[in-house]
């Protein structure tokens, strides 16, 4: 008799490539950064600026979406926030304006992508009780693999035509990757009839669920937050200028990209290694 596999691991595998989409083409932009200068006449630091606004949106849009996967569920917000972000791409492949790029990748981009990670997390630890590191891990790890792959890509599709063609391919890619992928999303296990890996579910576990007002005024929720962010911060502008740096360094430019996606497949193997010890050792020891 043939074992069904446990839709837990479908939905986990749909987060992963959905983040992975997300992640990739945020941090592409390092490899847009040379070839828009160039073309545009703007300065790096009017990209760089675009970079930021697009954190910004990102960040505060993780709000919004959260509240709204409350609310609606997490397939309906990753799919709203899949086609935005494919838009994003999209109308950011036809700017004639620099206030244009603010929009369509500063704010467009960011605010879609900042729909996939709150929400995908949440669903994540909703299907498994247990392993839910490794849970948290899989779906987090979706940011370094589409690193590893967006990166180069990018690069290779600048190459054979031109950066305005490489974004129209990126956002055309978004709505077929994550689209699709968010379709097959559930919201509970319950909705399939089954239970959570590791058995129960979420609102039967013992520990009462935290609320909002309880969480802002909780300790560890700002030392958790402080922390995200210090990190965030410390990488993020290094990363946007890391493909830059390299080529003005005499690096070939594939080979400057591929260097943005070996630091993603770290993340990735850093990500997954890490969940599987925190189901181990427990999160804070790991995070020490």
């Amino acid at each position: 008799m043939t074992r069904k596999i446990f839709y837990g691991w479908v939905v986990l595998g749909a987060g992963f490539a959905i983040i992975g989409m997300g992640i990739g083409t945020l941090f592409s932009l390092g490899v847009f950064l040379k070839p828009i200068v160039e073309a545009m006449g703007w300065n790096r630091g009017a990209i760089s600026s675009v970079a930021f606004l697009s954190w910004v949106i990102a960040g505060l849009g993780s709000f919004v979406w959260g509240i709204l996967s409350d609310r609606f569920g997490t397939r309906a917000v990753v799919l709203s926030g899949g086609v935005l972000l494919g838009l994003g791409l999209v109308l950011s492949s036809q700017i004639v304006a620099l206030w244009q790029f603010y929009f369509t990748f500063g704010f467009m981009v960011g605010m879609g992508m900042s729909a996939f990670y709150v929400p995908l997390s949440t669903v994540a630890t909703k299907w498994f009780t247990a392993r839910r590191g490794l849970a948290v891990a899989i779906i987090s790890g979706g940011n370094g693999f589409g690193t590893l792959l967006v990166a180069p890509l990018s690069r290779w599709l600048i190459s054979t035509f031109d950066w305005r063609m490489a974004l129209l391919v990126l956002g055309d890619l978004v709505w077929f990757v994550v689209i699709p992928a968010g379709l097959l999303l559930r919201n509970h296990p319950e909705d399939l009839g089954v239970t959570a890996y590791g058995g129960g579910s979420v609102a039967g576990q013992s520990r009462p669920e935290m609320g909002s007002r309880d969480a802002f005024r909780s300790l560890p929720f700002w030392t958790i937050s402080i922390t995200h962010f210090a990190c965030c911060i410390a990488h993020s502008g290094a990363i946007l200028h890391m493909v830059a740096h390299a080529t003005d360094q005499g690096i070939s430019a594939m080979a400057a990209a591929t260097v943005l996606g070996a630091s993603g497949f770290a993340a990735m193997l850093g990500r997954l290694v890490t969940g599987m010890l925190a189901d181990r050792f427990g999160a804070k020891p790991i995070l020490v």
